[in-house]
């Protein structure tokens, strides 16, 4: 008999227990299409968090600042920041117009001035267009006056990132420049020995400098080694004939 009463209060408690689940879904149901029918922006922010929940770790995100440099660049970072953090369009110039610094940010006073409102699209026409040759004519003059000054690693760090500008502005420049640059601006002592390979590529080129480049830094550590080296004592010489005292 105990055993019987155990089991129907135990079937009471799972179908009150399944009412209740059937009921709240059935109140976020009904709430969901009057927050959309009254507000559908609120009900848009609602999705983008739910959207944002459903991710196990957010990572923190820093907006890229414009100084006038690489505009192209920086409307890349701005658009990959909209999509991440889920920016809407009509919010997407507000966000980017705080982040301007510099001469960018004076060029924009006199922008807005004859304007209501800023459409993003607009905006990054505009300002590509406006800060464009700048960076062109500076990229390129900062490139051709590129030389080794310390080890290869480090013009090569400067190379590529020079190169990587001036590609934005002219993607059509071929391999071949860039070998011919690259071998250019390395030290007198490295670029005969380059162009004596024959190098048909920016990775040979790299790599044929790097060679030799460690080659003369492990013949200067032997040199070093030879010198500080103490000298080697002289063994003393045998006497040839036997000494006798005369009488």
């Amino acid at each position: 008999m105990e055993a019987q009463i155990k089991t129907m209060v135990k079937q009471q408690l799972e179908c009150h227990t399944q009412r209740m689940v059937e009921m709240e879904g059935q109140m976020l149901e009904k709430l969901a299409e009057l927050t959309k029918e009254r507000n559908p922006e609120v009900n848009e922010e609602i999705s983008s968090n739910m959207d944002r929940t459903s991710f196990r770790f957010l990572p923190k995100l820093e907006f890229p600042s414009f100084d006038g440099s690489n505009p192209r660049n920086w409307v890349k970072k701005c658009s990959r920041y909209f999509v991440l953090c889920k920016i809407p369009n009509s919010q997407r110039g507000d966000v980017a117009l705080i982040h301007l610094i510099g001469k960018v940010k004076t060029w924009f006073a006199s922008y807005i001035a004859v304007r209501r409102n800023v459409d993003w699209s607009d905006f990054i026409v505009d300002v590509c267009n406006r800060f464009r040759e700048e960076l062109g004519s500076r990229i390129v003059e900062d490139f051709h006056k590129l030389h080794q000054m310390g080890s290869v690693e480090y013009y090569l760090e400067k190379f590529e990132e020079l190169k990587s500008l001036l590609l934005q502005n002219m993607p059509m420049l071929p391999d071949d420049y860039f070998v011919s640059s690259f071998i250019g601006g390395l030290k007198p002592h490295l670029k005969p020995f380059v162009k004596a390979l024959n190098p048909l590529t920016l990775d040979d080129v790299i790599r044929f400098a790097r060679l030799h480049e460690d080659a003369r830094d492990a013949s200067r550590h032997n040199q070093k080694s030879s010198l500080a080296r103490p000298p080697l004592l002289a063994l003393p010489r045998a006497n040839s004939g036997s000494g006798g005292v005369g009488v």
